[in-house]
């Protein structure tokens, strides 16, 4: 699930609303909703950022909290131009398989990735 619908859910279920009356609030069907949080519905999270902010009215910090999360929630990548060749094959296999990767593999590859910087 993305950053943005895992928030999502956490914001609904700390007010304690059931799913029903949160996509109420939200105009939306109790499936449509359940779509969302569970990852099997795609959103433009921009739009519903109003929605969700008005409905469940979010503190500042929230926001704040929701459009990083949906800042990681963004589905493109953008790679560097001048790339070589080779480093674009590796970068698009890995964006068809990075679901696939096991905890332990996706620790190691956010190290390599951090010790790079």
């Amino acid at each position: 699930m993305s950053p943005a619908a895992i928030l999502l859910k956490h914001f609904r279920i700390t007010r304690k609303y059931r799913q029903k009356y949160a996509a109420y609030l939200l105009g939306f069907s109790p499936s449509y909703l359940s779509g969302i949080e569970n990852g099997h519905t795609s959103v433009n999270w921009n739009k519903l950022k109003e929605k969700v902010a008005s409905a469940y009215k979010l503190t500042d910090a929230e926001i704040v909290d929701l459009d990083e999360a949906i800042k990681l929630s963004n589905h493109k990548i953008t790679l560097p131009l001048k790339m070589p060749e080779e480093n674009f094959k590796v970068a698009h296999e890995f964006t068809n398989s990075i679901g696939l990767l096991n905890p332990i593999e996706l620790y190691l590859v956010r190290e390599i990735c951090l010790n790079r910087h």
